[in-house]
C-alpha cells in the first residue's frame, strides 16, 4: 500500500519539491524559500502519491488542483540527484475518472500507488496485470486490448 502524503507533506519534502519543479518546469529547483511554486501552489488534494528513488521508480503523485482539474505529476532523477540528469512531466485531466483510468496509468504505477483493486474491473483484467507486471509480454498486450476495448480507444 502507498504511503499517505498530504499535500502539507508534498509542499516540505525535498523530493517531491524537486519532482513537482522538474515535472512542470524541467531543471534543477523547487527548493527555494520563495514557498511553492507552479502546480504545487495550487494543490487541494493528493489522490495517491509514491516516492521514487535515484537512478530507480520515479516519484508519482495523481493530486486535484484548486482550479478544479486533477493531474498527474512523473519525475525521476540519477543517482546524483536531481541537479544532474533528470526528467518529468505533468499531465492535466478535467476529472478523477480520467485520472484514474487505465489509459492514464501504466500498470507499474497502479500497483506502485497501490490502486489495483480501483483500477481493473474483473479477475481477468486483474490476471493480466498480475502477469503484465512479471514481465509476460503477451499478457501486456492482451491487457491494453482488453482496456482498449473497455475504455473505447
Amino acid at each position: 500500500m502507498a504511503e499517505l502524503w498530504t499535500v502539507d507533506r508534498i509542499r516540505a519534502d525535498g523530493d517531491w519539491r524537486h519532482a513537482f519543479h522538474e515535472a512542470e518546469f524541467g531543471g534543477f529547483g523547487g527548493t527555494g524559500d520563495e514557498g511553492p511554486v507552479g502546480i504545487l501552489a495550487i494543490l487541494e488534494e493528493v489522490i495517491a502519491a509514491v516516492e521514487g528513488e535515484n537512478d530507480g521508480d520515479n516519484w508519482v503523485a495523481l493530486v486535484k488542483l484548486t482550479d478544479g482539474r486533477y493531474a498527474k505529476v512523473f519525475a525521476g532523477c540519477d543517482y546524483t540527484g536531481w541537479d544532474c540528469r533528470a526528467s518529468g512531466n505533468v499531465e492535466f485531466y478535467g476529472t478523477l475518472d480520467e485520472l484514474l483510468s487505465p489509459n492514464t496509468l501504466t500498470v507499474q504505477e497502479v500497483y506502485r500507488l497501490g490502486l489495483d483493486d480501483r483500477i481493473w474491473v474483473d479477475d481477468t483484467e486483474r490476471t493480466l496485470a498480475r502477469a503484465s507486471r512479471e514481465g509476460d509480454r503477451v499478457a501486456a498486450m492482451a491487457l491494453a486490448d482488453k482496456i482498449q476495448e473497455r475504455c473505447g480507444k
